[in-house]
């Protein structure tokens, strides 16, 4: 009902003839029709309703009030103030939805701080932690006499360490018992046992003792509680020297066992 006010006083003071009091009028009358609008538009702004609606139903009666007393001649400067007045409630109004919107801003930028701030933090721990678990690993590895390779961590045992029947000598012994412990305590981690021999005689029969070789590893380390599962048993007949099979010394540097133990995940490279 007010918003038809406003547009028939418009109407009616656009259709007069043109005086100084009707000029006057008519400016008025665009004013309240502009605020008209705004008020329209504030009204579609759902932040301003909820957080300022006193201020939007103050800025409506204002202008009512403002379109009531532009009907009436003197009334005009006592019209405009109420004009303005609701432009105040508007402007009010609009500025408290825009500082709520700021201050939600605010919040959540405070929110997603703290939460970099925790996953900073988590990275770092996450870093050291790596760097104290690789530092240990190499440490152990290292007392085991393994060797850090472009496959891995690689623990040779020649045949030297396989007595004349082909039991483990008591120094492979004992680095064995050590890699069955970190195995133990490391449970994702699996370990490939190849066996190689050199390459004197028929391939099948250096075949054959390249596997006894890795089996006797491999047997003796499953009576230390490891599961089969985390085994991956090899052989090689010879043909991945480490030297020359030339010579005697050579032919009994190649003929040995290699463990090499899988990445954190469980991951071997291929053969």
């Amino acid at each position: 009902m007010m918003r038809l006010s406003v547009l028939a006083i418009v109407g009616l003071l656009a259709g007069c003839a043109q005086s100084p009091w009707q000029d006057q009028s008519q400016r008025l009358g665009d004013l309240l029709a502009q605020q008209q609008a705004a008020l329209l538009e504030l009204e579609r702004n759902p932040q301003a309703l909820q957080e300022a609606p006193r201020d939007v139903v103050r800025a409506n009666e204002a202008l009512l009030r403002a379109t009531q007393l532009a009907g009436h001649i003197g009334s005009e400067t006592e019209a405009r103030h109420f004009a303005y007045l609701s432009q105040r409630y508007h402007d009010i109004a609009l500025s408290k939805a825009e500082l709520a919107a700021l201050a939600r801003q605010q919040d959540q930028l405070e929110r997603e701080r703290g939460q970099l701030h925790v996953s900073l933090r988590a990275a770092r721990l996450s870093s050291w932690q790596s760097d104290a678990l690789d530092a240990a690993l190499t440490a152990r590895m290292q007392a085991l006499g393994a060797e850090q390779t472009e496959r891995g961590w690689l623990l040779t045992l020649d045949v030297r360490s396989l007595d004349e029947h082909g039991r483990l000598q008591r120094s492979a012994e004992r680095s064995l018992q050590q890699l069955a412990k970190f195995l133990q305590l490391n449970p994702q981690r699996r370990l490939r046992i190849a066996g190689h021999s050199d390459d004197q005689g028929q391939g099948e029969t250096q075949r054959l003792k390249a596997n006894r070789y890795a089996r006797q590893v491999a047997d003796w380390l499953l009576a230390e509680g490891l599961d089969s599962s985390r085994l991956q048993v090899l052989s090689y007949a010879g043909d991945k020297p480490r030297v020359e099979n030339r010579s005697a010394a050579g032919r009994q540097l190649n003929q040995r066992v290699e463990l090499l133990l899988s990445d954190a995940h469980g991951q071997l490279p291929a053969r």
